[in-house]
């Protein structure tokens, strides 16, 4: 089961530029299992991966949605704009951007199915320490820091300025 909370970090009030950072401990690439734990290992990584995909897609969707139903009640006379459609439409959560920077996992050689709940000490410290290294590479990458910060609120908001 996926358990990103994507929708409660775009939920929370606001209109200032995201970037939301989601890390899935379930890859759907890997090796061909040739065993039947490392098939079912396999069938849960599948799944669980599918399943964030899944919403942050449907998430980013909505995003695209309200900021396109904005945009055309904007160009409504204005004798129409306050029509219990319109009205529903624009209400939906808008964010001015967002950036959803999404990090997979690899697993280690020793890790099972267990990973996704097990949580001792070591472990932490390991997830940590590679999670920090990932945002470190990301971050610092040029295809993010080369991105157009602007260009994406301009066309997030409708605006041709």
């Amino acid at each position: 089961m996926c358990n990103t909370p994507l929708r409660y970090v775009l939920g929370q009030p606001g209109m200032r530029k995201r970037v939301v950072c989601q890390v899935d401990l379930f890859a759907a690439e890997g090796p061909m299992p040739t065993k039947i734990a490392e098939a079912n290992e396999w069938d849960k990584d599948i799944r669980s991966s599918s399943r964030a995909r899944l919403n942050t897609r449907m998430e980013l969707d909505l995003q695209v949605i309200a900021q396109a139903a904005r945009r055309l009640a904007a160009r409504l006379p204005s004798e129409l704009q306050n029509a219990p459609d319109v009205i529903a439409l624009t209400r939906m959560r808008c964010e001015s951007a967002v950036d959803v920077v999404h990090l997979i996992y690899r697993s280690k050689r020793y890790e099972t199915r267990s990973k996704d709940y097990g949580f001792s000490r070591l472990s932490m410290r390991e997830h940590g320490a590679s999670g920090c290294a990932d945002m470190t590479q990301t971050l610092n990458a040029p295809r993010w820091l080369q991105r157009d910060v602007n260009a994406l609120v301009r066309r997030a908001c409708g605006s041709s300025t």
